[in-house]
């Protein structure tokens, strides 16, 4: 019932399509630097600890669970060689990808545009709402849509910074420092503006 729903609407929408009047597509990219959260030695031997018991049948408290396990994807991903061998524990095999990157992740952030009307915008990792729309508000564009989970996914979640202080699953579960969000949107509204000026300067040029 759903699906048939959206594909009646985006059957429907097609009815309808405006053209572009200026269909130039420009790709722009930025890398971002996205800090990760401290672990300590003790924090991931404690944390193997945790895991290992939860695989073999323990019960462990829910978040504490969870954060355990982000504190064994943090080691890998910051430290060469990691305090502990998580790998028999770890299945998310992403963070093996960037093992020993170091202290920041470099996210990458990517912007397509089609004429002065459309815009897309991919940011990595799962991002709260409420930064998308911080860059939908802040897009030159007529249409802007944000695509996450491109590229660089190993951030996991990323929160807007008033969403560390509430804590939660999400919260919980995110490898970045709070910040990180916001400066994913600063990238990809500075990508944006660089676009649409460049839009404005070639009218000029075609226009003397």
């Amino acid at each position: 019932a759903i699906g048939g729903a959206i594909g009646a609407t985006i059957a429907t929408g097609l009815q309808n399509l405006n053209q572009l009047q200026t269909p130039t597509f420009q790709v722009r990219s930025r890398v971002v630097p996205l800090l990760l959260q401290e672990v300590t030695a003790a924090d991931t031997r404690h944390s193997l600890q945790l895991v290992q018991a939860a695989q073999a049948g323990e019960k462990i408290e829910f978040f504490e669970h969870v954060l355990a396990y982000k504190r064994l994807v943090l080691d890998q991903l910051r430290h060469s060689p990691s305090h502990v061998d998580a790998t028999d524990v770890l299945s998310l095999g992403l963070s093996r990808a960037w093992h020993g990157v170091g202290d920041a992740l470099p996210a990458e952030v990517t912007v397509m545009t089609l004429g002065s009307d459309v815009a897309l915008v991919f940011l990595p990792g799962e991002i709260f709402v409420e930064l998308g729309l911080a860059i939908k508000h802040a897009s030159p564009f007529r249409t802007t849509m944000v695509v996450e989970l491109s590229q660089c996914v190993e951030s996991i979640y990323i929160p807007n910074r008033q969403a560390y202080a509430g804590g939660g699953y999400e919260v919980t579960n995110s490898l970045v420092q709070p910040g990180s969000g916001e400066m994913l949107v600063e990238a990809a509204v500075g990508l944006l503006r660089e676009a649409a000026t460049d839009l404005t300067q070639q009218a000029v040029s075609a226009n003397p």
